[in-house]
């Protein structure tokens, strides 16, 4: 049994690169932040694999008991939850730099030939900033139809550009 080789679809990166900080302080509770977007080609069965990295910083606020940041990705199409995650800013009333990065994968599960998915983040306290630059990126993948054992066995002319 070999590692299956797989055919990269599409690839999408949204990068935000703005200098000022985004501020999240001011999104009332129960409503996010829509930080990027990418939208892939994709095919039934298919996979997404979806990456993105940032960060936040409470900006010395005065908010007394926990602080976090909640990730969502979302497949826009179907309004389906890819990920979501809770990150934890760690003192209160001091500034803290949080580095966050998110991965997820998600297989398509519906009849799409395209699929939009967003990066969002909401702040359960004031003064809660995103720093950039933001990035988030999607590559869609399948299954290439061939295993790495089976690809050692074809000889290729030393010339030849085809893939295998």
């Amino acid at each position: 049994m070999g590692i299956s080789l797989v055919k990269v679809l599409d690839f999408q990166a949204c990068v935000n690169s703005q200098t000022a900080p985004i501020s999240l302080g001011n999104i009332p509770v129960d409503s996010t932040k829509d930080v990027c977007s990418v939208t892939l080609s994709v095919t039934p069965d298919s996979l997404a694999w979806l990456n993105g990295h940032f960060y936040v910083n409470n900006n010395n606020s005065s908010s007394v008991g926990t602080q976090f940041v909640t990730v969502t990705i979302t497949r826009d199409d179907d309004n389906k939850l890819v990920f979501q995650s809770f990150v934890e800013i760690d003192i209160e009333g001091a500034d803290d730099y949080t580095f966050i990065s998110v991965q997820a994968v998600d297989e398509i599960d519906a009849d799409l030939s395209t699929a939009t998915y967003t990066l969002r983040v909401s702040a359960n306290v004031d003064n809660i900033e995103l720093f950039t630059p933001i990035t988030f990126t999607g590559m869609s993948i399948q299954n290439g139809g061939i295993t790495v054992s089976q690809a050692a066995g074809v000889r290729r002319p030393s010339n030849s550009s085809d893939p295998l």
